[in-house]
């Protein structure tokens, strides 16, 4: 009887030290996945921050070829219309006229 209190104290003890042995592992695993999950996140922010950062300036640069295209265009109009003004004032002439 002696020998079972003996074993069944043994065995109870080797339980405490297991069950602490789990419970110990169970923390450092959920630390360890904090620490991979903050890790992913600002990677994640970073990799965003620089893909916007990316099409930031490719928009700009596209932006720029925009606004030079239509300050050529704008030139041309007015070159045209200016070539144009010495009909528009005979138009303008042989209205008058008849009235």
């Amino acid at each position: 009887m002696q020998l079972i209190m003996k074993m069944l104290a043994k065995n109870s003890d080797d339980v405490s030290i297991y069950l602490d042995e789990a419970k110990q592992i169970i923390k450092d695993a959920k630390t360890e996945a904090s620490s991979l999950r903050s890790l992913a996140i600002e990677e994640a922010k970073e990799y965003a921050q620089k893909k916007t950062d990316e099409r930031k300036s490719e928009l700009e640069e596209e932006y720029t070829v925009f606004l030079k295209g239509l300050n050529s265009e704008r030139v041309e109009f007015k070159n045209g219309l200016l070539a144009q003004m010495p009909l528009y004032k005979e138009g303008i002439k042989a209205k008058l006229n008849q009235i």
